[in-house]
């Protein structure tokens, strides 16, 4: 491997370091390629700066688990691909499961020095064997997982991205094929309840992460309640109101919940990572009557404890789901992009179809028709410094563009270095965005390859997208 592309991939793995230490051995040995040596350097120097991803960022990961070893398998599995560069231990807490299960978690544990196993010798319930966990850690974030999860690549970067965009934030938790309110791409199922997504044949949670991503706009919404099956938890939290209250909720309904209501009280924030999924198999540790059962229980003792008023109250917050709900559209519609792919390259899968097809007809999705004729529309936006218009511009295009077909081209005209980074990471988390970059100022750039295009200037912020006619917008015949 030469040097250029050992350092290009200590980049990529952002091994900042090495990379830095390979460039500079590169310039010395080689003067021609400084300019670009030392544009990446600067690049190495800005990422470190803003960097939250690195090993002085401990996180414990608290697992109860009762039963259901396969599950525990799968779990345990995602959680050691992808604890990325954090410092990470791992708390299982074994509920006095079966012999079978007990076993695996030794044997799991003892080869695994950053895995720390709790046994309780008869079974404590839910929220008891998390607090167990709780206790014992001491990291700055701690996580509490359901063992019936599937982590997926990436899921701790976007959840310490997400705790650390604002001070206040102190909880925070993904989205999930099912965790209620936290639904994608389906809230609600046919018979009103909060739907199970399942995964569309050929698409494992990992490409659920990855779409989720791309097409994030990072709101991060805040709601006065989020899903336990997945919680991020900063130190402070637990510092300032303690731990689950397993008096009140022993069996582990409701606990998260009056959680949530005494971080609120303590001033926190509680937001949604909407870049972030984690799959979520739901528990197969209780059958679904004691499921319904111990919530039901739960949901009166949450009335009692906070007053029937304030608890309805936090309830239909939390129902305000409009943020939420852009969110699951904009999945949808890069779902249905890949559902209309080629005979060759299509996911089948009827499932996929059935909840593209139903929310198309609920939100009225069509392409772009201008004299009845069908177009596809490419928007081409010039560049050149301006970093807070460049935002707001992008922002209200990715707010108004759903259900449009073509690209959008982003013409980076030598921007300072400020801007040119943020255009990069903007367009790495966006398929349908395109950035072309000049090394040198070439002022004013068109492009594209959709029947139309619509040139659109970078200090422009539209409501809707019936708005481009106003814009300037032309047949593409070549130029």
């Amino acid at each position: 491997m030469s040097v250029l592309k050992e350092a290009n991939l200590a980049f990529r793995n952002k091994e900042y370091d090495k990379a830095a230490s390979l460039y500079g051995k590169m310039v010395l040995e080689n003067n021609t390629i400084k300019s670009i040596v030392e544009f990446n350097l600067k690049l190495i120097e800005y990422y470190k700066k803003n960097s939250y991803i690195n090993s002085t960022v401990s996180i414990d990961i608290i697992i109860p688990v009762f039963n259901a070893l396969e599950d525990v398998k799968k779990c345990l599995e995602s959680v050691e691909k992808n604890r990325a560069a954090y410092n990470v231990t791992v708390i299982i807490v074994n509920d006095a499961s079966d012999q079978e299960t007990s076993s695996f978690l030794n044997q799991y544990c003892v080869a695994r020095e950053w895995c720390v196993l709790i046994e309780n010798q008869k079974n404590m319930m839910y929220t008891r064997t998390v607090n167990e966990g709780l206790r014992r850690s001491k990291a700055e974030y701690i996580v509490t997982l359901n063992s019936d999860t599937v982590v997926t690549k990436g899921w701790l970067d976007g959840l310490v991205r997400c705790m650390k965009s604002s001070s206040k934030i102190g909880i925070v938790g993904p989205l999930s094929n099912a965790a209620s309110w936290q639904n994608v791409p389906v809230l609600l199922d046919e018979n009103n309840q909060f739907a199970v997504n399942s995964l569309p044949l050929d698409v494992s949670a990992d490409d659920m992460a990855e779409l989720v991503s791309k097409v994030s706009r990072r709101r991060y919404p805040r709601l006065p309640f989020v899903n336990g099956f997945c919680l991020m938890i900063a130190r402070k939290v637990v510092d300032a109101i303690g731990f689950l209250d397993e008096e009140s909720f022993p069996t582990g309904y409701g606990e998260e919940n009056d959680y949530c209501i005494r971080a609120l009280d303590a001033g926190f924030d509680l937001a949604i990572a909407d870049d972030t999924y984690v799959y979520h198999a739901k528990s197969k540790s209780f059958g679904h009557e004691r499921r319904k059962l111990y919530s039901k229980n739960g949901t009166e003792t949450l009335k009692k404890k906070y007053t029937e008023v304030r608890y309805l109250d936090l309830v239909e917050k939390v129902k305000d789901t409009r943020i939420l709900d852009q969110v699951r559209d904009e999945i949808i519609t890069e779902l249905q992009k890949l559902s209309m792919r080629s005979d060759d390259d299509r996911i089948e899968s009827n499932s996929m179809r059935e909840y593209i097809e139903n929310h198309s007809r609920k939100n009225k999705i069509i392409p772009f028709l201008l004299n009845n004729q069908l177009y596809s529309v490419d928007i081409v936006i010039p560049v050149y410094n301006a970093l807070d218009d460049v935002k707001k511009c992008l922002m209200s295009l990715c707010d108004n563009r759903e259900g449009f077909q073509g690209k959008n081209y982003i013409i980076n005209d030598a921007s300072d270095l400020e801007t040119s980074v943020y255009l990069r990471d903007f367009c790495k988390e966006r398929s349908d965005f395109i950035l072309v970059e000049h090394e040198v100022n070439q002022g004013y750039t068109k492009t594209g390859t959709s029947e139309l295009l619509v040139f659109l200037k970078q200090k422009t912020d539209f409501d809707q997208m019936g708005s481009i006619l106003l814009a300037f917008i032309v047949k593409n015949d070549g130029f």
